[in-house]
């Protein structure tokens, strides 16, 4: 059994605005991607939103284990994880900035540089552009 804790969580949310002002900065090769997938029946998606949080495990053990096999344990569960196991703490693996609750949006890959804005406009009209392309828009441990 294990538990999770997280901290310095973020939502990151990207704004539909973001994708239709950078679609002219979408490389051929991502462009000829897309098309390949949508010719063989897949469907293409972007990311959205995700969770992004520092993560801490804790592994409880039974009671018989001794040290070395809860580190070895511990050891071989961080390097499955791709993450560290904590040298300070006994059964503890860390992660930080890992993603969570990824939420993907399939119409947003449909978008391409000929096709108008989602607001019905003609295909010249520029949207307000970003200066970056996603943004936190909930920061819980900023609330407390």
């Amino acid at each position: 059994m294990s538990r999770v804790s997280l901290s310095n969580v973020k939502l990151v949310e990207l704004p539909d605005s973001v994708v239709f002002d950078l679609i002219g900065q979408r490389k051929s090769t991502c462009a000829k991607a897309i098309e390949f997938r949508r010719r063989n029946g897949q469907h293409v998606s972007i990311v959205k939103s995700v969770i992004q949080a520092n993560a801490r495990y804790k592994l409880q053990f039974a009671g018989g284990a001794d040290a070395k096999t809860r580190a070895d344990m511990t050891s071989r569960v961080a390097a499955d994880l791709g993450l560290t196991a904590n040298e300070r703490a006994e059964g503890e693996i860390q992660g930080e900035g890992l993603f969570w609750g990824v939420r993907d949006d399939s119409s947003l890959a449909t978008i391409s540089y000929s096709q108008p804005p989602s607001t019905g406009a003609r295909t010249d009209h520029k949207l307000l552009p970003t200066d970056r392309p996603a943004k936190v828009i909930l920061d819980v441990d900023s609330r407390r």
